[in-house]
């Protein structure tokens, strides 16, 4: 279901964005997938040189605008942060 990609490090972080996407801290790479399907919607290496350790929601940054779902997270590892804007469709973030 999963497909190998080029990072083949372990995970190290998870973060549930609803019942129906999981976003996933994989080395600096972080991914959103849908979680029926296993299917893989996004990849951004957002720490470049360093390992994702915590993916957390910036508070009171969602919003929705023409059906897109916007959410800020703070992502982190070792002595890094980086604060990612996710947006998707209203139906995709379910």
């Amino acid at each position: 279901m999963l497909e190998k990609d080029l990072f083949a490090g372990i995970v190290t972080s998870l973060c549930f964005y609803s019942e129906d996407i999981i976003l996933v801290g994989h080395g600096p790479f972080l991914k959103v997938y849908d979680v029926a399907t296993g299917k893989l919607m996004a990849s951004k290496e957002v720490l470049p040189n360093n390992r994702i350790h915590r993916i957390t929601f910036v508070p009171d940054t969602k919003s929705s605008y023409n059906d897109i779902e916007t959410s800020t997270l703070a992502v982190h590892g070792s002595k890094h942060i980086t604060f990612v804007e996710l947006a998707l469709e209203s139906e995709q973030a379910r």
